[in-house]
């Protein structure tokens, strides 16, 4: 049997729509996204988050890919798995999305930053079947954009397990947001 703590039926979690490619630093290796408001703000570093992700030239899609974290080998998260895409010669990309299965955890790192939760093993989750295919169908939807939905298709079931959109933190402002994720004494 699985325990409560480890029930969740959405396979997504988290997701990051429109950020740029320029708003990440690729060789420190932190893709920051921000969530809330200036008084419960949160900030997580994305890079080892496990997920799918696409590529955009302009505002069309132009790669799709999965991240599955710790099931590769070495592993392998968002951040290096988008990284390997820096060198796409032939076809420039400009941002992307992504969309992420590990859970945000209450915990912080030493910057400060919210943590993410371990990579979620299939034995471990009681995800229901007809959740993944309402997930799958939101996803899509945010990536595409068709003109013919009339409602928008929503990710989760109740609202304390919708997947939380975050924001991304622009490179250059990387150390304003890592001083107010340490709070107020960081910032004297």
């Amino acid at each position: 049997m699985i325990e409560p703590s480890r029930l969740r039926e959405n396979i997504l979690t988290s997701c990051g729509l429109g950020w740029l490619k320029t708003g990440v630093d690729w060789k420190k290796g932190l893709m920051l996204g921000q969530h809330g408001s200036a008084t419960h703000l949160k900030i997580v570093n994305f890079w080892a988050q496990s997920g799918i992700y696409v590529l955009y030239r302009g505002k069309r899609p132009y790669y799709v890919g999965i991240a599955p974290g710790s099931k590769a080998s070495p592993p392998k998260g968002l951040g290096i798995r988008i990284r390997d895409h820096l060198d796409d010669q032939l076809e420039p990309w400009e941002g992307f999305s992504w969309f992420g299965t590990r859970d945000i955890t209450a915990g912080t790192d030493v910057d400060g930053r919210a943590s993410l939760g371990p990579t979620r093993k299939s034995n471990d989750s009681a995800i229901k079947v007809w959740r993944t295919l309402h997930d799958m169908e939101a996803l899509l939807y945010r990536v595409l954009r068709p003109a013919g939905n009339d409602l928008i298709p929503y990710f989760g079931e109740r609202r304390d397990k919708k997947v939380q959109e975050w924001s991304q933190v622009p490179s250059a402002e990387h150390k304003h947001y890592s001083k107010l994720a340490r709070g107020p004494a960081a910032r004297d």
